[in-house]
């Protein structure tokens, strides 16, 4: 009886002893010299869905695109931008977990050209295309050299009505 109650006390002290006598789990700092970029930069806060996120394409007097999909770190990125408005701004944003919320706010961009109404876009019934590339540029934005890897919008935004759409590129 003795060697069985002292197997279970002997089971019981991990349970019972003092927190600063058991080993502590620490998770590793993703933002620590040598690890994944990606999920540093995930980890930070980000920006509340309401701040940034629109419903599908966004509104019709205010829309976009970028020259390019996708962009390396430390080069240009050049938007066109269709719109009546006398003023618009565009904000960028990189999506990703930022403690659930799904985008953080990178950098305000300045448009370049504001009042333009671009060009009809071309479009091919048989290829089913449609090119908007006679559009003129509307704003640049030089993409830092320390700028993460990953999903980006351009959020353009109406300040006179509040209309609202995104370019998206990588």
């Amino acid at each position: 009886v003795i060697p069985l109650a002292v197997t279970l006390v002997a089971a019981l002290l991990p349970v019972a002893a003092p927190a600063a006598l058991l080993p502590t789990a620490n998770a590793a700092d993703p933002c620590a010299p040598l690890l994944n970029a990606v999920a540093c930069e995930n980890s930070k806060p980000g920006s509340p869905a309401s701040e940034w996120d629109i419903s599908g394409a966004g509104d019709t007097d205010i829309q976009g695109f970028s020259t390019e999909i996708s962009v390396n770190a430390g080069q240009p990125i050049r938007f066109k931008v269709d719109t009546t408005a006398a003023n618009y701004t565009i904000a960028i944003y990189r999506t990703g977990w930022y403690q659930g919320l799904g985008a953080r706010k990178i950098a305000d961009v300045t448009p370049t050209a504001l009042r333009q109404t671009q060009p009809q876009c071309l479009s091919d019934v048989t290829t089913e295309l449609y090119d908007c590339g006679t559009w003129a540029v509307s704003a640049t934005w030089q993409v830092p050299p320390t700028a993460v890897s990953g999903v980006y919008v351009a959020l353009l935004t109406r300040p006179d009505n509040g209309s609202q759409s995104h370019i998206t590129f990588v």
